[in-house]
């Protein structure tokens, strides 16, 4: 029996719109959608991946940001050109993250709520970074610490859970492993389902099809090891 050998099959932007205006039946077999068409289809299932994010965190948007830290700031500003740190605005700061310091020694921090970090006082006091608080903003995230480095040579190397990628043209290949194609077929199916005219009977298959397959992937994009739980001594919860 012959094989391919090969596991990188993947769809473009413009093909998951087809395939799924055939699921809708706003496309018969050998028919292709307008221009206009493919604007809003394009519109919609950017809308529904921004949405997705809020559902969880996805294994390979987990990136790690270096930020340097400066000797007394506590705050830095994380996003497009004119942030502090140039960098996709994370979604979430993870508690994984750590500070490095001159040394090359790593620090584990522990991430606060903004309820914990607002009483918290003096904001400003030297020493080593201990905690962390991240507001994610609109336009950019802001990271505060405590203590505050009193020299410079520290790093913090923040675990953020970064936005998905837009699409743009319809060439693009999407954001997302060859598994999500199914979720993002019956998705934006799903999304569009009243204005193609679907039958609310249809219209209802279509999006538990579209749960399931894509409670499936979000299920599967965890990690594997274990997680512990231990009692807060701090006295802070």
């Amino acid at each position: 029996m012959a094989v391919s050998g090969t596991t990188t099959f993947t769809l473009t932007r413009d093909e998951i719109l087809d395939s799924s205006a055939r699921v809708t039946g706003y496309l018969a077999a050998g028919e292709v959608l307008s221009a206009e068409d493919k604007t809003n289809r394009s519109q919609a299932l950017n809308i529904m991946v921004k949405n997705w994010a809020r559902k969880g965190l996805a294994l390979w948007v987990t990136v790690t940001v270096e930020i340097p830290l400066v000797a007394g700031d506590y705050d830095y500003t994380i996003g497009p050109s004119g942030s502090d740190v140039t960098a996709d605005r994370p979604l979430k700061i993870l508690e994984s993250s750590f500070v490095r310091d001159p040394d090359g020694n790593d620090i584990s921090l522990r991430q606060l709520a903004r309820s914990d970090y607002n009483i918290r006082s003096p904001k400003g006091q030297a020493g080593v970074p201990v905690d962390f608080y991240y507001d994610p903003g609109r336009d950019y995230g802001t990271l505060y610490l405590l203590n505050v480095p009193a020299t410079a040579g520290y790093t913090f190397h923040a675990e953020t859970q970064r936005q998905f990628f837009d699409m743009v043209a319809g060439s693009d290949n999407f954001d997302f492993p060859a598994e999500w194609l199914l979720p993002l077929k019956w998705g934006l199916a799903a999304e569009m389902g009243l204005e193609d005219g679907v039958e609310l009977d249809k219209l209802d298959y279509i999006e538990r099809k579209s749960q399931a397959h894509l409670e499936a992937c979000f299920d599967f994009s965890v990690e594997e090891a274990s997680t512990y739980f231990t009692v807060d001594t701090q006295g802070m919860r």
